[in-house]
């Protein structure tokens, strides 16, 4: 309980961090300097991390675990053309077959549900080992079937259920240091969404507001005592990108079935029990498919240009290196001081960092033009909108171009839309900050 308690309130002071960070607009400053060469092996590193993990969960069975992977491929790749025959009903509830290409969209779905049920037949038959020592006793369907038993039906969070919380400046320091890590990886993921999405990326607003809302979900979560913060999973990117499902009413309902889950213990335990090998054939799908999302983003890069392919290559070189090193050489950084030591090493070993920094640093330093940087659409809503303030100094114009974006928010009244307040405030979509900021100083430059 004293540890817990130390996590909750170390947790809460740094999801305060994660908060100020988005609502003061710092993330959408940040995102300026932010192009494809940055993104792509910032995301291609994160990935490749990945897979210690993959393995440890598909290695318990390879077998379950690969005729996972090849009914997903089956289903959402091979079948992605084709329309297979499916049962249905009229209106006059006669029987009969449909053709739908809803396999496709299923396809995760359908792979992890007969994965399961094969696992259960490898169990029930004696298939599987009952030596709970042994790495494929976790490719057992009742492996961890205890859970269920030992979970209540029904199950309250409220803040403070673990007494009250308290801080620790060093569990701290290793928090806002995993805040700052989680930031770049979020920004990473809202960019490869976006592509996987087709959609155009999100602006600065956007990026503010995400941010926002997972410090107040950090918060929130020390506050319950779940010990851990909130941040987007690569692995969901990938499933977008593979089923190609990305409406914004699917993830509101699966954020409604999550909340359920957490009140019902029992379903959110039965979930739990799947089997190790059928988690590490989907992990395997979605990261993988999160690599090539990512990867499609080069099609805006000039790879003719030896700049570029430098950059992502050295990148690439440093971002594996650093954390091999660091894992060899745990004291390979000595300060003085312990707290420094363990803040430095934190950041070396993280993959996403050092290449993401590098990358966005090589890249904004290095000469080049913007469309050989892939710059060229990159940020091109907003250089719209620049565009159109230079143009005009009505704020009808503004309206309608926000009203009609995917990253609006279609429930704020338009007491605050209309508002010259709401521009200046970095997780509203109308805020225009950088746009107003560039204009005053193009201005300045023409007086002088």
């Amino acid at each position: 309980m004293p540890k817990l308690q130390l996590l909750a309130g170390s947790l809460m002071v740094a999801g305060a961090v994660h908060t100020l960070i988005g609502v003061t607009g710092l993330v959408g400053m940040v995102v300026q300097f932010i192009g494809p060469v940055t993104v792509v092996p910032t995301l291609t590193l994160i990935c490749l991390f990945m897979i210690t993990p993959v393995i440890h969960f598909i290695s318990t069975q390879w077998g379950v675990g690969m005729l996972t992977v090849v009914i997903a491929i089956f289903l959402s790749l091979y079948l992605a053309k084709h329309e297979i025959p499916l049962p249905a009903w009229t209106k006059t509830r006669s029987f009969h077959f449909r053709r739908s290409n809803s396999h496709k969209m299923f396809s995760l779905l359908v792979s992890t549900t007969i994965g399961w049920v094969v696992s259960y037949i490898l169990t029930a038959s004696g298939y599987l080992t009952d030596d709970p020592e042994q790495q494929e006793f976790l490719a057992r369907t009742d492996a961890r079937s205890n859970v269920i038993s030992d979970m209540p039906w029904f199950y309250f969070p409220y803040p403070g259920q673990f007494g009250a919380p308290k801080m620790h400046i060093a569990v701290l320091v290793n928090f806002i240091v995993c805040t700052l890590l989680s930031i770049i990886d979020s920004i990473g993921d809202y960019y490869t969404c976006a592509r996987a999405c087709m959609e155009e990326l999100p602006p600065s607003s956007g990026v503010n507001r995400g941010i926002f809302i997972e410090g107040v979900a950090t918060v929130l979560s020390g506050a319950v005592g779940i010990g851990h913060s909130t941040s987007p999973l690569g692995g969901n990117i990938g499933a977008i990108g593979l089923t190609r499902v990305a409406s914004r009413r699917v993830f509101q309902s699966v954020g409604l079935i999550y909340m359920l889950f957490g009140v019902v213990g029992k379903i959110g335990a039965f979930f739990l029990s799947i089997p190790y090998s059928v988690l590490g054939g989907v992990q395997l799908i979605n990261f993988g498919s999160l690599v090539g999302v990512a990867m499609s983003n080069l099609a805006l890069v000039d790879l003719n240009y030896t700049r570029n392919t430098a950059i992502i290559g050295i990148t690439l070189t440093v971002g594996m290196m650093m954390p091999y090193w660091v894992k060899r050489n745990p004291h390979g950084v000595s300060t003085g001081n312990l707290g420094a030591d363990g803040v430095i090493m934190a950041l070396l070993g993280n993959p996403s960092v050092v290449g993401g920094v590098l990358a966005c640093f090589l890249d904004n330093t290095m000469p080049g033009t913007k469309k050989q940087r892939g710059l060229v659409g990159w940020h091109a809503h907003e250089e719209e909108e620049e565009e159109e303030e230079e143009e005009e100094e009505l704020e009808e114009t503004d309206k309608a171009k926000t009203s009609s974006s995917i990253y609006d928010l279609p429930f704020l009244p338009d007491v605050i839309r209309n508002s010259r307040l709401a521009r200046l405030i970095p997780i509203l979509p109308m805020y225009r900050f950088n746009v107003v900021f560039g204009k005053c100083r193009r201005k300045q430059t023409k007086a002088s």
